[in-house]
């Protein structure tokens, strides 16, 4: 008899945990809504950045000229700077060659390999 009323008793305090618990999530869905209904729509960057766009007029008078490669450049923008990526990959590229060409004149005994100054 008394596990019948713990059985019970565990149902309906689940009972009212469930209900307590809908409620909670009722109540934040509500608050989530308001607030949301209340504020303005947000702008993402790709509308703004098309507004911008639109908002700038081009002249009649002046024909927009076309700018060279060079020009187009973040002044003081340096040519290292710009291509410091290629030259570092360049440099990897023939170090790896190097070691390469070093590794098979070791293993083959290749004397013309082992006479270069780079390897003495």
């Amino acid at each position: 008899m008394s596990r019948r009323r713990k059985d019970k008793k565990k149902r309906r305090a689940l009972r009212e945990d469930q209900q307590t618990f809908s409620e909670s999530i009722d109540a934040a869905e509500s608050e989530v809504e308001e607030s949301f209904s209340a504020e303005e729509p947000v702008e993402t960057e790709i509308e703004q950045f098309a507004g911008s766009l639109a908002s700038e007029e081009i002249q009649e008078d002046e024909e927009p000229a076309l700018k060279s490669d060079t020009e187009s450049q973040i002044p003081g923008d340096s040519w290292l700077s710009r291509n410091r990526e290629n030259l570092l990959l360049g440099i990897l590229v023939l170090y790896v060659l190097l070691l390469g060409l070093g590794t098979a004149g070791e293993l083959f005994e290749i004397e013309w390999v082992l006479n270069l100054p780079i390897f003495k």
